[in-house]
C-alpha cells in the first residue's frame, strides 16, 4: 500500500542469465536457472543490481547491495545522448575515472546511464562530471 518516490526505488535480484536460450548451472549446488530477461529488464529500468544465481561467489553482489541500501548513489543518467558512447569521459573531484566494471565506471547507452563500481563510487558531496560529444542538431 505504501508508494514512495519511484525515483528512489530500485529492484535487485540474483537470478538466471539476463538473456539467451540456455540456463546457467551452479556446480556447487547442482541447481540450474533459466534465463530471466524480464527480471533483468526491471533491474536495468530501476538502476538495481543483478548477479547470477549460479555464481559461486556472491561477495561482490553483497558489497554492491550494501552500498545501494546505504543510499549512496552509484548510477547517474546523462542529460543528452552521446554521439560516440566510447568517448564518454567521467571525472570525480577532477580525477579521471577508468572504464571498468569492477573498479571504475561503465556506461549503458540504451538508457544513457553511468554506473560507478568499486572504490570509484562517489562519496557525499563529490563533484561528478561527464564529458562527451553530442549528436549535432541543425536548427530549422
Amino acid at each position: 500500500a505504501y508508494k514512495g518516490d519511484p525515483t528512489l526505488t530500485t529492484f535487485s535480484a540474483m537470478s538466471g542469465p539476463p538473456s539467451g536460450l540456455f540456463p546457467c548451472f551452479a556446480l556447487f549446488s547442482g541447481v540450474t536457472a533459466e534465463p530471466a530477461p524480464r527480471v533483468y529488464s526491471a533491474i536495468t529500468a530501476t538502476g538495481g543490481l543483478h548477479a547470477s544465481i549460479c555464481d559461486m561467489d556472491m561477495s561482490d553482489m553483497l558489497v554492491a547491495l550494501s552500498v545501494l541500501s546505504s543510499g549512496m548513489q552509484t548510477t547517474f543518467q546523462l542529460s543528452y545522448e552521446p554521439s560516440d558512447p566510447f568517448a564518454v569521459v567521467v571525472t570525480v573531484d577532477g580525477v579521471v575515472v577508468p572504464y571498468s566494471a569492477t573498479n571504475g565506471f561503465t556506461f549503458n547507452p540504451a538508457n544513457r546511464v553511468i554506473t560507478f563500481h568499486g572504490t570509484w563510487i562517489p562519496g557525499p558531496n563529490a563533484v561528478i562530471e561527464a564529458n562527451y560529444p553530442l549528436i549535432a542538431v541543425c536548427p530549422n
